[in-house]
């Protein structure tokens, strides 16, 4: 499922409009004091796309020169709890539960869910279609959000993101606003491209994880 975040575009002369991934700002809107759960994204110029030497996929793009605008930007992915409130005042399903069923990690879908399916991907066995997953059993059936209701959203598709932004008042970030947003402090026309937001360090057992990384074997 997509894990959303949102941002906010203020019109002109206006205090800035709020928004569900990523957005961009006028400058005078900096000035402003924060949205709730919103952190400020100064504009920036920086280089963007795939490395000359890297292996690159499909929709890579080449390496170029872009610019953003500085903007507002949620401080978290959005939450089971924020979801729920988007349910509770608009009654609106989720493209997953109209369609019956969702994928799900196959070593975290609960036993029910396991029981009742046992269908997946030719090139990804590792991914259950599962019956009744949707964002309020994020495992499958027998599972919940009382006790995740911080957790990420998942579950969610692109339209059913667009909608909650909608509702919320903002919009999904772009791209380049989320790079942008991603590879603070180092998203810059002149320094040097470094692997993660806070350098080259290598992930590993033997130091902090700093991100969400898959860690372990399928």
């Amino acid at each position: 499922g997509v894990h959303a975040m949102t941002a906010l575009t203020p019109p002109p002369s206006s205090r800035a409009l709020r928004v569900l991934l990523a957005v961009a700002i006028p400058a005078a809107a900096a000035r402003e004091e924060a949205p709730p759960g919103m952190v400020h994204i100064t504009g920036a110029q920086f280089v963007m796309g795939a490395e000359p030497d890297a292996q690159k996929l499909r929709d890579d793009l080449e390496q170029q020169g872009v610019e953003v605008q500085e903007f507002w930007l949620d401080a978290t992915a959005v939450t089971n709890e924020a979801f729920r409130g988007f349910r509770k005042a608009t009654g609106y399903k989720t493209e997953a539960e109209k369609f019956g069923w969702s994928f799900v990690l196959e070593m975290q879908a609960t036993d029910e869910a396991k029981a009742r399916t046992n269908a997946t991907v030719k090139e990804a066995p590792h991914w259950l279609a599962v019956p009744g997953a949707w964002w309020r059993y994020p495992q499958g059936p027998g599972s919940g959000i009382a006790d995740r209701l911080d957790y990420p959203v998942v579950h969610i598709s692109f339209n059913d993101a667009k909608e909650y932004c909608k509702w919320a008042g903002k919009r999904l970030p772009t791209e380049t606003e989320w790079e942008s947003a991603a590879r603070r402090p180092y998203a810059s026309l002149t320094s040097s491209q470094k692997a993660y937001p806070w350098g080259d360090e290598r992930p590993s057992n033997d130091s902090e994880w700093r991100l969400n990384l898959w860690q372990g074997a399928f």
